[in-house]
């Protein structure tokens, strides 16, 4: 009896030895600490000079550097105007270990112009990561404007009439002057 007490007392401290071990070699190699791990190939979108009304697009691409699938859950922007477009229907989008994914970045630049900034929000299951954002830049050139903005009501100023002084109508670079016929 007291040989079989022995013996169960050595294969349970060998068992203990044994679970320490495993534990010990999956910390080392990362196993129990396995995560997703984002990596944008880009944090800065810039799209440069544009004319209003058009809808550029430009691609970003991410990749899951980690161990475990990445998901992409939620995608927001600070403008209306940015749209972020994924691969999949609809979020999540899922990338696996050492797997990249491109989505479109997408700029409305109907009724704006001039120089902008946007913010996208990116929400992934990376546990160091969880809210990414990327910045939007853009310079949205109008086909005419007028200063002061907003203060003339192009149905009210019959062909051949003079507009006055006190309006400017440039072109939409700002540069020159035009003449309306």
């Amino acid at each position: 009896m007291m040989e079989r007490l022995m013996m169960g007392r050595e294969s349970r401290a060998i068992a203990v030895v044994v679970c320490r071990a495993l534990l010990v070699l999956m910390l080392f190699c990362g196993v129990a600490g396995a995560a997703p791990q984002v990596e944008f190939a880009t944090v800065k979108v810039e799209f440069g000079k544009v004319r209003e009304g058009q809808v550029p697009t430009k691609p970003v691409k991410i990749t899951n550097r980690g161990d475990t699938p990445l998901l992409v859950q939620g995608v927001r922007s600070s403008c209306p105007c940015v749209q972020v477009n994924l691969p999949a229907d609809r979020p999540p989008l899922r990338i696996a270990p050492g797997q990249t994914e491109t989505v479109t970045v997408e700029y409305n630049t109907k009724g704006y112009f001039g120089e902008r900034a946007a913010v996208i929000m990116i929400e992934t299951n990376d546990p160091k990561i969880p809210l990414a954002s990327i910045d939007v830049t853009i310079d949205i050139v109008a086909l005419v404007l007028t200063k002061p903005e907003k203060v003339f009501n192009w149905s009210m100023a019959p062909r051949g009439d003079e507009v006055g002084d006190d309006l400017l109508i440039l072109a939409g670079d700002g540069s020159n002057a035009i003449e309306l016929l």
